[in-house]
């Protein structure tokens, strides 16, 4: 396996759910880093923390990792070998994935025992 090069993305980021008819909230526009989903149960949004949406329900205070890419669709095994390392530390991990790369978000309170055991692997790399 090649290096896996994670490098932290500043501030802290939020992921809501409003009810999948609902519109999108104008303000995540203004967000650097914005993620929508919408699936006929949900509207999931991920950005940075914004107390001016209101939602249904929300989950705050996420550090995130992004993946220094771009990645091939032929590369097998990047998430997996991921989320197996933070399986072992016991982390909670929300993946995004975008068609040049991948983002983890880690509570903030379990971000630096997350850089802990990502320093003890060989093949990934923090920046």
């Amino acid at each position: 396996m090649e290096s896996i090069q994670l490098k932290e993305l500043d501030g802290l980021f939020s992921v809501y759910k409003l009810k999948s008819k609902e519109a999108i909230p104008s303000v995540v526009y203004q967000s650097d880093f914005l993620s929508i989903t919408r699936s006929d149960e949900e509207l999931s949004i991920v950005c940075r923390e914004m107390p001016e949406i209101k939602s249904d329900q929300g989950s705050h205070n996420w550090r995130c990792l992004k993946i220094l890419g771009p990645l091939d669709f032929s590369m097998i095994g990047i998430i997996h070998h991921i989320t197996t390392i933070l399986k072992a530390a016991q982390i909670s991990v929300f993946v995004i994935s975008t068609y040049d790369t991948d983002y983890f978000l880690i509570q903030q309170h379990q971000f630096d025992t997350a850089i802990m055991a990502f320093k003890k692997d060989t093949h990934i790399k923090i920046y």
